[in-house]
């Protein structure tokens, strides 16, 4: 059975939320283990300081560039709104392209539903559930049986050109 990273989590931070439940869950530990796991949790302490420090870092270069930027606009004579609009303006959503009708996928089942109605699917998606049933009753677990011939396919996909 497999733990979702939370759940792990959780019962990590059960394990080790007091003395006591620490002591239980680490009765069968040698020193030398315990020694390389409290090794392994200062490595982890350290690696979430630099991590801190280094987007504490990022955002202040983030702060400085804005910072210039503004005096740069400032000093320009550039107001905030025409600083704004001609970002804006080059930013505008693209057009839509117009999107060209799919040709439609020639068939290349053929069945007939426990109703009596012949049926034809074209192998994309799920396996429609009338062709399931139809399977189940005739006791086939593969599909191509009911796979029409290369002939009966192109037949039927000049049958559509034409159209």
């Amino acid at each position: 059975m497999a733990f979702s990273h939370e759940t792990k989590a959780n019962a990590l931070k059960s394990a080790i939320s007091s003395v006591k439940s620490l002591k239980t869950a680490t009765k069968d530990l040698t020193e030398t283990e315990l020694q390389d796991i409290i090794t392994k949790i200062n490595q982890v302490i350290e690696d979430r300081k630099q991590e801190a420090t280094e987007r504490e870092n990022r955002l202040k270069v983030y702060a400085e560039a804005l910072r210039q930027i503004d005096a740069i606009r400032e000093s320009s004579g550039i107001s905030e709104e025409d600083f704004i609009a001609h970002y804006t303006k080059n930013a505008a959503p693209s057009e839509k392209k117009e999107r060209k009708p799919r040709k439609p996928v020639v068939p290349k089942y053929r069945y007939t539903t426990l109703a009596g109605e012949e049926k034809l699917w074209t192998g994309q998606g799920k396996t429609p559930l009338p062709l399931k049933e139809r399977m189940e009753a005739d006791g086939i677990t593969d599909k191509e049986h009911y796979r029409m011939s290369d002939e009966e396919i192109v037949a039927i996909e000049q049958q559509m050109n034409a159209q």
